[in-house]
């Protein structure tokens, strides 16, 4: 079965585009949009398990922590914006 967040998502996503799934978990959003969007597609996920998971499923996926890496991003906007 199919989720509805899922297939929301998907009817959002053109065709052929380019996605990052931030947090995706174990691959099976990345994967169906692969399968039924045709989309060129990687994903960053902070669990072991869950790259592993997604790795096993052929997607390509960063290990990393988004927070981490978010905290640079901030420091450098609002230091440029003043």
């Amino acid at each position: 079965m199919r989720r509805i967040d899922y297939k929301l998502i998907e009817d959002m996503v053109p065709a052929g585009s380019t996605v990052l799934d931030l947090a995706c978990g174990d691959g099976e959003l990345l994967s169906q949009l692969i399968a039924e969007k045709q989309v060129r597609g990687s994903g960053v996920e902070i669990s072991k398990e869950a790259v592993e998971a997604c790795v096993a499923k052929g997607l390509s996926v960063f290990h990393g922590d988004l927070d981490a890496g978010l905290a640079d991003f901030a420091t450098v906007r609002m230091t440029s914006s003043s």
